[in-house]
């Protein structure tokens, strides 16, 4: 079902603003559970086929939540932060879905499931998810205590580069086998969540930066 154009009624009273905001909600919180997902594959909790079917049916409630924000963005009049920015931190979140999607099934075709290399850098993106909470809550509420909290995050971006550039170099202190090559690729997809979650983070500071002086 297509979201409903918001009424003229539920601008002037801000409740377009609040099912924005409940969008946004979504999406970080169907980004959180593709991180968790992912979490329980490579600590081998959770067998490879079965996070492959559950890391797509949690895509489908992604694409849903970002259809949503969408939605409401071509049709508000006004919006807490600039659409663009708005726009972009919604694009970054379903690109972080989406990798993390694409990162379970990766493992699931290559053979790869529990791995305690990977699982250092899975933990650092589901601790950026955790942080990106607060500055999204605060989006409709405190512009410039959600752009602090924006900024704060990118220490948590900095340690799934870090934790990403470990895991790399203690991978090429072994042989260089099919297997090195695997989990190469695998830790490169977890670095490229990292780049989508300082896209998210870098709109939320863009946006706050614009709107909360």
């Amino acid at each position: 079902m297509s979201p409903q154009r918001p009424s003229w009624w539920s601008e002037l009273t801000g409740g377009s603003d609040r099912e924005l905001l409940a969008g946004l909600r979504r999406q970080l919180a169907v980004a959180r559970d593709a991180a968790g997902v992912a979490r329980e594959l490579v600590h081998g909790r959770l067998p490879s086929d079965e996070a492959r079917v559950e890391a797509a049916r949690i895509e489908q409630a992604g694409d849903e939540a970002r259809d949503e924000v969408f939605a409401l963005l071509s049709h508000l009049l006004t919006t807490p932060m600039d659409r663009e920015d708005l726009y972009r931190l919604s694009r970054a979140l379903e690109d972080v879905i989406d990798n993390l999607r694409d990162f379970v099934r990766e493992a699931h075709l290559l053979g790869v499931s529990a791995d305690e290399l990977l699982a250092p850098v899975v933990a650092a993106i589901a601790t950026a998810l955790e942080r990106l909470g607060q500055p999204v809550e605060n989006i409709g509420e405190d512009l410039p205590a959600a752009g602090r909290a924006a900024v704060e995050g990118h220490r948590e971006i900095n340690e799934v580069r870090r934790t990403y550039q470990q895991g790399l170099a203690r991978l090429y202190e072994g042989e260089l086998e099919m297997a090195t090559l695997k989990r190469r690729d695998l830790l490169r997809r977890l670095d490229i969540i990292g780049l989508r979650l300082g896209e998210a983070v870098d709109a939320l500071s863009d946006g706050t930066m614009k709107r909360g002086r």
